[in-house]
């Protein structure tokens, strides 16, 4: 196959008859093989800075295959963020998404931990605080309601970690907090 091809199948007046390269038959007569080739898209990872972790994604996919990247740190560090072109792309340490042309993308790592703070379903108030942080920094994520709503709770997984919306600890590992708002019931005249 040229560059950006792989080999997909041969045909005989358009019926396929062998999906390998190496197709082997006896001869019974004249015969019109037709190779057919997909094109394929390359796929470029690489881990910045380098001594922050590992990046792993297949090398080559085709059109709308979903592609699946990896990002592992190495201890002490914490990953960040997959970018295309300088364009953050996605915080997620494994990273799917279905190719639709060739990607250059770098998987971001930093000394420390990362802690998210996000609102449950986008709804109520914003949150602040996330980041990476340094072993033993203390951190405070704090919830901000919209008007008609009140704060509830921070929750990590399905825990309730505080019922205060300016919520401090120490890093000591990456975590993933939830502000939990409410809407306010109606006042009765």
């Amino acid at each position: 196959a040229s560059p950006g091809y792989k080999f997909s199948k041969w045909l005989v007046n358009g019926a396929s008859v062998s999906t390998s390269r190496n197709y082997t038959f006896t001869v019974a007569g004249d015969r019109a093989l037709v190779a057919k080739f997909k094109p394929v898209y390359t796929m470029a990872v690489t881990p910045d800075p380098p001594e922050g972790g590992d990046v792993e994604a297949d090398p080559v996919y085709e059109l709308n295959e979903l592609a699946k990247l990896k990002a592992k740190p190495f201890p002490g560090y914490c990953f960040v963020n997959w970018t295309q072109n300088g364009t953050v792309v996605s915080t997620a340490t494994n990273y799917q998404f279905n190719v639709t042309g060739n990607r250059e993308l770098v998987g971001h790592f930093a000394l420390g931990h990362r802690i998210d703070a996000s609102v449950y379903l986008d709804i109520g108030g914003t949150v602040t605080g996330g980041g990476v942080w340094g072993a033993g920094e203390t951190v405070t994520v704090e919830a901000f309601a919209y008007p008609g709503y009140v704060f509830l709770n921070w929750t990590e997984a399905t825990n309730v970690v505080s019922t205060s919306a300016s919520y401090s600890f120490t890093s000591d590992g990456n975590r993933t907090l939830v502000a939990n708002f409410i809407a306010q019931p109606a006042v009765k005249a």
